[in-house]
């Protein structure tokens, strides 16, 4: 009798802990806004960036766009020299349609990082997607040029080739 309601008070104070985690719910709770207070001070402001960027980055793989932006937002704030903060934004610009925003995020990208090969192959395949050819051809030929490995950053469903373009290994 000891040993079963020793089972029960376990599994209440488990139900709670997750429950106040959010484990149960879906929506996104500003808990990393507690993190980032608790550890003001603590965490250099380009450490403070890589957390951000970090969680940005799952906040996408759950789909949850507009939150990722906002953290990305505020990684620039803390860190503004952060290319792949610009990068993942200038990505999430480009999902929405909003080409003209996406190519400021780019240049400030390249101009953190110059002739980052991962950069041009985004931009490259942005213009890829706007079917200006002339221009996407001109950035992925930088992206191999670079002597680095490009990789594809763009994550869209239903948008453009479904294959990276030559040079951007998929």
């Amino acid at each position: 009798m000891i040993r079963n309601q020793r089972c029960r008070g376990g599994a209440v104070a488990m139900g709670l802990c997750l429950a106040l985690a959010g484990c149960q719910s879906s929506d996104v709770r500003p808990a990393h806004t507690s993190f980032f207070r608790a550890s003001e001070g603590k965490l250099t402001p380009a450490q403070a960036a890589d957390v951000q960027i970090a969680y940005g980055r799952s906040l996408e793989k759950r789909g949850l766009f507009e939150q990722a932006a906002k953290i990305y937002q505020e990684a620039l704030k803390k860190d503004p020299s952060r290319s792949e903060a610009y990068l993942r934004l200038a990505i999430l610009k480009d999902q929405r349609g909003n080409f003209v925003e996406s190519a400021e995020l780019y240049r400030k990208a390249l101009k953190a990082k110059p002739g980052s090969s991962d950069i041009y192959c985004s931009m490259g395949y942005s213009l890829y997607v706007q079917r200006r050819w002339a221009e996407a051809e001109m950035n992925l030929a930088q992206a191999i040029e670079s002597g680095q490995s490009p990789r594809p950053q763009q994550s869209r469903p239903g948008a453009g080739p479904k294959r990276a373009p030559e040079g951007c290994p998929g």
